[in-house]
């Protein structure tokens, strides 16, 4: 089977955050809003914000490291480092377009940035930026979703529920579910049929999972790394089917 396009994991994507996003909006209502600023944003000031409204939701999470990245490569203050933090900002630019009904505010301060990183040699962290005092998008904290961001889900919802069906899960040792809607994930090993339970150990940290199972093609162990945030250690549990 073919691997899914970049269009067709953007919509795959958009779909799953679309359907989270509306529904997270009517569960938890408005975010408290900043405190309206007085003078003009640096080129770090407006990555950090669009940084921390992004890591504000789960499912934006990626889309946060990639601004993170990018005022982290300014602080170099190099040539490389700007030229880095421009390729960053042109993928963050091309998925939130890919997404077509967020973020349309933050992505507008990233192709002025982008700009600035084009015509001036020393951009940095520190560069004003004339006229800029808030980088987010005008109704993004409002408790209801918009009828036409109601019909943009909906329709993410049904492209990404078709490429989802043509791209169905692939013969990898391990699979993350994601239960939309609650704080729960639900992680699947394939393990060899005569595996009894004795045979697996599964180390649960606020951060990490391990874990490992005697006789399975991955070793030492199948999973071994840090999650994208952090677990409730004595809520987990595991069991073998």
């Amino acid at each position: 089977m073919p691997e899914p396009t970049r269009d067709e994991m953007l919509a795959m994507c958009a779909s799953l955050r679309a359907e989270h996003d509306i529904a997270a909006k009517a569960r938890d209502g408005p975010a408290p809003e900043e405190a309206e600023r007085t003078t003009d944003m640096t080129v770090g000031d407006a990555l950090l914000q669009i940084e921390n409204t992004m890591m504000g939701d789960k499912f934006w999470v990626d889309m946060a490291r990639g601004v993170s990245r990018t005022r982290k490569a300014l602080e170099l203050n190099t040539e490389e480092g700007r030229s880095q933090a421009a390729e960053f900002l042109t993928e963050l630019s091309d998925m939130i377009l890919g997404l077509k009904m967020y973020f349309e505010a933050e992505r507008n301060v990233i192709d002025v940035i982008r700009g600035l990183l084009q015509s001036e040699a020393d951009c940095s962290n520190n560069t004003v930026l004339p006229g800029v005092r808030s980088t987010r998008s005008e109704g993004q904290t409002q408790l209801e979703a918009s009828d036409s961001q109601q019909r943009r889900a909906q329709e993410l919802a049904q492209l990404g529920a078709g490429v989802c069906h043509q791209y169905p899960m692939r013969n990898d040792p391990f699979q993350f579910t994601e239960v939309l809607n609650k704080q729960e994930v639900t992680v699947i090993v394939r393990v060899p049929p005569e595996t009894a339970k004795s045979d697996v150990k599964v180390r649960f940290l606020p951060n990490s999972l391990r874990i490992q199972v005697q006789g399975h093609e991955v070793q030492p162990a199948v999973i071994d790394g840090e999650l994208s945030g952090a677990i409730d250690v004595e809520a987990s549990n595991w069991s073998l089917e």
